[in-house]
């Protein structure tokens, strides 16, 4: 949890390519119709993220 400060910032290359991979996965399960997870919630959870990302961003912690 402590990569969410810089993730936002676009510094952190391997949470990205983690995130995506990780969202490459969601749309298979999505198109295999096992947990389907639509494309407004995903934005939505990386927002949250990006959200408190730049909350602790401007705390400085």
């Amino acid at each position: 949890m402590k990569d969410v400060k810089r993730e936002h910032m676009g510094q952190r290359l391997e949470v990205s390519s983690f995130t995506f991979q990780v969202e490459a996965f969601s749309s298979q399960l999505e198109t295999l119709n096992l947990k389907p997870e639509t494309r407004d919630r995903r934005n939505e959870r990386r927002f949250m993220r990006y959200k408190v990302g730049a909350m602790r961003y401007q705390k400085g912690i």
